[in-house]
């Protein structure tokens, strides 16, 4: 598992519009990555749309927001344009899900008695060096799934210099 102080690991992803996007590419830029289990579910939608309203506040800030999670590429487009997004959706793909994996946010759990993987609903705040900040758990973002980008702009204020 990943905490403050760890580096994040490298990752290469296809957004919703096949653009690659990699790590690197934010190199010197203060990060954003919340995982989440599936586009078009109820949580999932709440927490992508409170992000989405916070958007102008982040951007003022030059920090980008990606959203990862195992859907296509083909369904983020689809529920960026149906929520009018506007960021990022990376796309991880099961069985595998490596960057998912690598950040510990990849589960098996029994469902219905059955064995499930699934993402555990996870958000990583990275520094300029790309060294983890702060992490939030699933606990922690469901107790108030709308308020969480609000959790994360406070936590930008205290423990990213110059934001």
């Amino acid at each position: 598992m990943l905490n403050p102080g760890d580096p994040a690991p490298p990752f290469e992803l296809p957004d919703q519009h096949g653009t690659i996007r990699r790590l690197a590419d934010f190199r010197g830029s203060p990060l954003v990555l919340y995982f989440y289990p599936k586009d078009n579910t109820e949580d999932c939608t709440i927490e992508a749309c409170a992000f989405r309203d916070a958007a102008s506040r982040f951007a003022r800030l030059n920090i980008p927001v990606l959203g990862i999670s195992p859907d296509p590429p083909k369904t983020h487009a689809r529920f960026d344009q149906k929520h009018a997004l506007g960021f990022p959706l990376l796309s991880d793909p099961k069985p595998a899900s490596p960057v998912c994996r690598a950040f510990g946010t990849f589960v098996e759990k029994t469902m219905y008695g059955k064995p499930a993987t699934t993402i555990a609903r996870t958000t990583f705040l990275l520094d300029a060096r790309h060294v983890i900040a702060a992490r939030w758990d699933k606990k922690q973002i469901e107790a108030d799934v709308a308020a969480h980008p609000e959790a994360v702009l406070a936590a930008i204020r205290t423990l990213i210099p110059r934001a």
